[in-house]
């Protein structure tokens, strides 16, 4: 076999295995019931209040340029992580490091969106 039919070949014979492995994972009984209880999940959600009452602001900021969508993402995760500090470090002072983890990442994001937001590119 040449080089592009040994790729073909591979690349087949991977499709087969990846088909055989979803079968195996939907046919899995955990698989079912976390699928019906997302299923229930979301059906609850749906009928819920508080979908009723997201459901135009997020329609609205839907339509918002990109940037400005960016923009208050970015602003809301640095203000939820400096909170997140604020009351952990006033309840638990003598927290450690590990307690300084996901909040980095959640303000890193922030920023990192606040930065992308700007609406002056430098290309």
């Amino acid at each position: 076999m040449g080089g592009a039919e040994t790729v073909m070949a591979n690349h087949s014979s991977r499709a087969r295995e990846q088909q055989t492995l979803i079968r195996l994972i939907e046919g899995s009984a955990i698989v079912r019931a976390v699928d019906r209880w997302a299923g229930r999940l979301e059906r609850s959600f749906r009928s819920s209040r508080i979908h009723a009452w997201s459901q135009p602001r997020m329609a609205a900021i839907a339509k918002l340029p990109r940037d400005e969508r960016w923009r208050r993402g970015g602003a809301v995760l640095v203000t939820a992580a400096m909170v997140h500090l604020a009351l952990l470090f006033a309840r638990h002072p003598g927290a450690g490091w590990r307690a300084l983890v996901i909040p980095a990442v959640v303000a890193t994001q922030g920023v990192l969106l606040l930065m992308a937001s700007t609406g002056d590119r430098r290309d």
